[in-house]
């Protein structure tokens, strides 16, 4: 099942913006495989790493998520809370 397409993802603290890209390359959970470089589909229950944030922890930091193409789908709710539950373990 495709979920949605995402491009760039990046953090957006006070005093710099990091840029997050190994969503395009690691075998994380919920991604269906690399076509393109720069774009890559979730199954509809992705993990997206984080870097430590420990250091600014008192700063406010906004995760900005560039979807480029999504549904519409009719998914099972039940069964994508189960399978978040089954990733988040």
């Amino acid at each position: 099942m495709l979920g949605v397409l995402v491009g760039a993802v990046h953090l957006i603290g006070p005093q710099h913006i990091t840029e997050l890209t190994h969503h395009f390359t690691d075998d994380a959970p919920g991604w269906h495989g690399v076509e393109h470089p720069a774009a890559r589909w979730t199954d509809g229950c992705a993990v997206l790493k984080l870097p430590d944030q420990s250091a600014q922890s008192c700063a406010s930091i906004l995760l900005h998520v560039r979807i480029l193409s999504c549904g519409p789908y009719l998914t099972d709710l039940k069964k994508n809370a189960n399978k978040a539950e089954a990733v988040a373990a």
